[in-house]
């Protein structure tokens, strides 16, 4: 995958990939701090199949992070920073990872462990002392992408469920000619990466060229909200979310705006 993206930032250096509040970050702006990551994180020992867990809050850094890790040839574990501490500890240990990215919030809420640690505050400017150039990784199909947990009743009981790129290369591949159409700016980004809805929102505009909003946590539903009213936008939510939200019945889409509502038992 992070390969079909190094081609698009080829295509569209200078277009936006990534808002965040104020800040744009551009596809070259963001391929270079990804590939400074990925450089430091080969030096940990991060190839292969290594899992990396992910333990940071929706940001600009959080979708660096994700691209580094790919582009070390690692898979990405996905850890809400808002979980209970307990449940971190489990899936953490569960997922075997081998490298823990995350920013000094996290820091104080994670369990100390034999992990090794990258904090984004702490360790940046080490990294930025890193080459910006494309790391040259060959990742097979097979190779592992990342790794999500399904909730359980109990943290034991839930599952590490383990995704290829060959997975995610042919769901993208349908994604991008159903969802992406003329006209359209992008897509939000509402849900947190341990949830698939994320994979769509996130990978089907970075590799058409599109820009990713983020949206600011406690903020997704009415980010939602703001997306279809202003258009041009691919929002992805779950039917439940929306229908506890709002009446969707009553609420109309400007054109140009593609909604796409997922779930199960949520009448709409």
């Amino acid at each position: 995958m992070q390969e079909l993206f190094e081609e698009q930032v080829r295509r569209t250096p200078e277009m936006i990939a990534i808002k965040w509040k104020e800040e744009g970050v551009s596809y070259e702006e963001l391929n270079r701090r990804a590939n400074r990551l990925a450089h430091h994180l080969r030096g940990l020992g991060v190839g292969s199949d290594v899992r990396v867990g992910l333990c940071l809050e929706r940001s600009v850094e959080l979708i660096v992070a994700l691209l580094g890790v790919l582009k070390a040839g690692g898979a990405y574990v996905p850890l809400d920073p808002s979980y209970p501490v307990g449940r971190l500890s489990y899936m953490l240990e569960d997922a075997k990872a081998a490298v823990l990215v995350t920013s000094e919030k996290g820091l104080e809420r994670l369990p100390s462990s034999s992990v090794q640690v990258v904090c984004f505050e702490r360790d940046w400017d080490e990294i930025q002392l890193e080459r910006a150039d494309n790391p040259m990784v060959e990742t097979e199909a097979e190779n592992l992408a990342y790794v999500i947990y399904t909730s359980g009743i109990e943290w034991a009981t839930e599952r590490g469920w383990l995704f290829a790129h060959s997975n995610l290369n042919n769901y993208l591949t349908w994604a991008r000619r159903f969802y992406v159409r003329p006209g359209l700016r992008g897509a939000l980004l509402h849900s947190p990466l341990s949830f698939d809805l994320s994979v769509t929102s996130l990978w089907c505009p970075l590799l058409c060229g599109l820009a990713v909003e983020l949206a600011e946590v406690g903020r997704e539903i009415e980010a939602c909200q703001e997306g279809g009213q202003t258009g041009g936008d691919v929002n992805k939510t779950d039917a439940q979310s929306i229908c506890r939200a709002w009446n969707v019945k009553k609420w109309r889409l400007v054109p140009g705006t593609v909604f796409v509502v997922g779930g199960r038992g949520a009448a709409i």
